[in-house]
């Protein structure tokens, strides 16, 4: 893997994505982060919610993990609900997705993302077994529409203090209403308003060590 330049959104100031390796490091905290492969084999499926499509690294890390572990072969279905306010356009994706040549079997649904980037929301299977949907538009907005029984959240939305928002109560009101009981969630953020949000849910965080140079992230459960 050819180490990708960093992706950077000029709106908040930030990053999509870790430069030494952003889909490992989606791996790392969203999927190892919230257990999913061993949660993977002993249900059907679960219902993933993440707040930031982003670069879409998050959802192909997950389809990654799906399809290489033979759950969809067992009859499964995985569902993944991701809002994004801002979708980039189809080349920038094309270009982020060149350095990892395990993800070019899996970008068909590309041929469906307007080259400006969605308007209107979109709905695709990235891998057999797995429906994925994007939600276009303001996080606030769109959250009431995100399924109920989410049973893992992937919290993103660039840093807390550059896009303030995506960390809002109406985050937070949304996790305690829409989780299922046992719902877990994982954020590359340690900030004191991603520890009070998910507390203000219902949900018990600990600290973990962090993907490369970061030091910690958090993980949560909700009894």
């Amino acid at each position: 893997m050819v180490t990708p330049p960093l992706l950077h959104c000029p709106r908040y100031g930030d990053t999509y994505c870790n430069g030494q390796d952003g889909l490992a490091e989606k791996h790392y905290v969203y999927v190892l982060g919230n257990d999913l492969p061993a949660r993977w084999a002993k249900s059907e499926g679960l219902r993933i919610a993440e707040l930031g499509f982003g670069a879409g690294l998050g959802m192909l890390a997950t389809a990654l993990a799906w399809h290489t572990g033979g759950f969809a072969q067992a009859g499964q279905t995985l569902h993944l609900t991701s809002i994004e306010g801002h979708p980039l356009p189809r080349a920038t994706l094309q270009d982020v997705y060149h350095h990892w040549p395990e993800l070019a079997p899996h970008l068909g649904w590309l041929a469906m993302w307007p080259a400006a980037g969605p308007t209107a929301d979109l709905t695709f299977s990235p891998v057999p077994g797995m429906m994925v949907q994007v939600l276009v538009g303001d996080v606030t907005a769109r959250l009431a529409e995100v399924p109920a029984g989410i049973e893992a959240w992937y919290l993103d939305g660039f840093a807390p203090a550059k896009n303030p928002a995506m960390w809002g109560p109406a985050v937070w009101a949304a996790l305690r209403r829409q989780s299922a009981p046992g719902a877990t969630a994982s954020t590359y953020s340690v900030a004191r308003v991603a520890k009070d949000g998910l507390t203000t849910a219902g949900f018990t965080w600990a600290k973990s060590p962090g993907f490369g140079h970061k030091a910690e992230m958090l993980r949560a459960y909700r009894p």
